[in-house]
């Protein structure tokens, strides 16, 4: 009996002290932790660690990537970010996932009052989600859509007229095809997005755009009206010819990647695959 008592006494003084400290100091330790693991193990560890997780001072920042990466499914994505957008009460400032759907990103945008970063790369969202929702974006100044293949012109032009603040964006999209050479590709000039880009996002600072349909003309017209611009990443935009002008506008910029820089694969992204998989936040 008495072993039973000091174990006990035991286990409250620990709790207490965990109990003595502000949550925010709390959310400072629990936010290093990827998202699954804190929804799964965190709240296991004591009360005060059960209720920071429960609060909104650990999901400012929702970043889904390392969780999101090895699933198939959208929807089991949209589940997890609207699970996560509610646990912020609508205060979160980041969010990060590969593969988000048209739910998942209509019911963040309804409460994305203080959002500044999205990065919803691989996502199956469309057009006419965005054209619905990019009104309630207004504060985004990061924006990452690349491989988002359901997202034409008429989406990014969305989200430039809306979206005043941007600054970020990337816009990279898969070659034509691994399989051929750049001659066999017989690549159709596309210049859409980039008159959207210069005509709605003129104060881009940073730009990547992989793989991009565009010519000189389209790539002309993103340096004329883009006149911030401080990296630009163009990498695999094979239609892009050099002429004596352009080329110098392109060198004035201090981070400039042209079309035919090898190293198109890398991201800084690369290790956020190399991750265990978990179910917790679909459950």
């Amino acid at each position: 009996m008495s072993k039973k008592k000091v174990a006990s006494k035991s286990d409250e003084n620990e709790y207490g002290k965990w109990e003595g400290i502000p949550e925010e100091l709390l959310a400072l330790a629990v936010i290093r932790i990827p998202a699954d693991e804190m929804m799964r193990v965190v709240p296991l560890v004591c009360k005060s660690w059960w209720a920071v997780v429960a609060g909104p001072l650990c999901w400012e920042n929702i970043d889904l990537r390392q969780w999101s990466c090895r699933k198939t499914n959208s929807d089991q994505v949209d589940v997890a970010v609207r699970k996560l957008v509610r646990h912020s009460r609508s205060s979160f400032h980041h969010l990060s996932a590969f593969k988000l759907g048209n739910s998942g990103f209509a019911f963040a945008a309804n409460r994305a009052r203080c959002l500044k970063v999205l990065n919803m790369s691989e996502s199956n969202v469309t057009d006419q989600m965005v054209i619905r929702h990019a009104e309630s974006l207004a504060n985004l100044t990061d924006l990452d859509i690349s491989y988002c293949i359901k997202i034409s012109w008429k989406g990014l032009e969305a989200f430039g007229k809306q979206c005043k603040f941007l600054v970020n964006l990337k816009r990279n999209m898969p070659p034509p095809n691994l399989g051929i050479s750049i001659q066999e590709a017989n690549l159709k000039i596309d210049e859409s997005e980039a008159m959207v880009i210069a005509n709605t996002m003129s104060k881009l600072q940073h730009l990547e755009i992989w793989f991009g349909c565009f010519s000189n003309l389209g790539l002309n017209y993103v340096l004329t009206k883009c006149k911030a611009l401080e990296y630009l990443d163009i990498r695999g935009c094979w239609s892009v010819g050099w002429e004596e002008d352009l080329e110098t506008k392109c060198e004035k910029i201090a981070g400039f990647k042209s079309p035919w820089v090898d190293d198109v694969y890398e991201t800084e992204d690369s290790d956020v695959y190399e991750t265990e998989d978990s179910e917790i936040l679909t459950e």
